[in-house]
């Protein structure tokens, strides 16, 4: 099951393909990180991954849309609704505080991580993360800055993107929708 536009990696190869279980070097994007993180740590299994990945596909054939995938998606990694996190332009500390194991969603499902639920030394939210080269600890303030830059040097080349990532009010550089809510793994046994 292959959706087009997403790479087949080394999770849906595992997940679809009875391949072998994603090691340090197989490649998955973000969501599948965060998914497949819930499940090294006992708290789903793999049957419910591809459930959540079968559910996706299906929502997005029955509405012709490739994105009605993601937003299926978010909506079986968030239960219920989600809360907003708000950014302060200055010192880019994100309230309210986002209890650790809740999922976190930069744009939708542009970008997703898992809260560690600690802040740190500046006070800035602490995550785990599937960007930019592997599944780390950061701080949601600089995701959010890297976040920018890449979707400002996709849009446009980058002599125009440095002159135009100095006007914040063109909406291409605006600050994406952050929202978190738990995961169903931590309200509910999901096996």
């Amino acid at each position: 099951m292959q959706l087009p536009g997403h790479p087949k990696n080394g999770f849906l190869t595992w997940l679809f393909e009875d391949g072998p279980e994603p090691g340090p070097s197989d490649t998955m994007n973000c969501w599948e990180a965060v998914l497949y993180t819930a499940y090294r740590a006992g708290l789903v299994d793999k049957a419910w991954l591809k459930q959540v990945h079968v559910n996706a596909h299906d929502a997005a054939a029955a509405a012709r849309l490739c994105r009605r995938y993601y937003a299926r998606l978010l909506e079986q990694m968030c239960s219920g609704p989600r809360s907003r996190l708000e950014i302060d332009p200055v010192t880019k500390i994100s309230t309210p505080d986002v209890p650790a194991g809740c999922v976190i969603s930069m744009g939708g499902t542009n970008h997703m991580v898992a809260s560690l639920g600690t802040r740190d030394d500046s006070g800035h939210q602490q995550v785990l993360s599937h960007w930019g080269g592997g599944l780390k600890e950061t701080t949601l303030d600089k995701l959010i800055e890297w976040y920018e830059i890449s979707r400002a040097m996709r849009a446009f080349d980058e002599i125009w993107a440095v002159i135009l990532a100095r006007n914040p009010d063109i909406p291409i550089f605006r600050q994406p929708v952050i929202e978190f809510g738990p995961p169903p793994w931590i309200l509910r046994d999901p096996h």
